[in-house]
């Protein structure tokens, strides 16, 4: 069985990200999204608040081979490795995110030989999406719901009024 993990901070989960698991959900028997936290940046959303809303888009989009999780400490290939993955997918929108996750994947590498980095190129109508410029665009009540799922875009929203 083959099976992916696709980690991120999803803060907040994209059209794009959504985008990656669809077409991946057909390339691996399962793959198992697992929600990091980047401490190099400011969360909108808290762990559990992103748990919930991934898996709800996910069950609506009903991605039967994907489950979440929650993975706030160690390494990802060491996560990998206790799920018996045996590949590491990520998405590429640019030259800049290719160079970028290119020297994660070599990093990868030298931790665990066995495991694969898989790069999957984000489709054209995503490739200017990123969690960065989409929450700059609600944070002045901008509208991100071509961008977004419709549940993140709700969520969004309320935790934008609420500061």
């Amino acid at each position: 069985m083959t099976k992916a993990i696709y980690a991120g901070s999803f803060d907040p989960f994209t059209m794009g990200h959504l985008n990656i698991l669809e077409r991946a959900s057909k390339m691996f028997e399962e793959i198992i999204v697992a929600i990091g936290t980047n401490t190099s940046k400011q969360a909108l959303f808290t762990p559990e608040e992103k748990l919930e809303m991934i898996t709800e888009v996910i069950e609506e989009s009903a991605l039967e081979n994907v489950r979440v999780i929650l993975h706030t400490d160690g390494l990802t290939v060491d996560l990998a490795r206790r799920e018996e993955a045996t590949v590491m997918l990520r998405g590429i929108r640019s030259v800049t995110d290719m160079e970028y996750e290119m020297n994660i994947a070599s990093m990868n590498k030298t931790q665990a030989p066995d495991i694969e980095s898989v790069f999957l190129m984000a489709d054209e109508q995503y490739r200017f999406v990123s969690s960065s410029l989409i929450k700059e665009i609600a944070q002045f009540d901008g509208d991100v719901s071509r961008m977004v799922p419709k549940t993140i875009s709700e969520k969004m929203k309320e935790k934008y009024k609420k500061m």
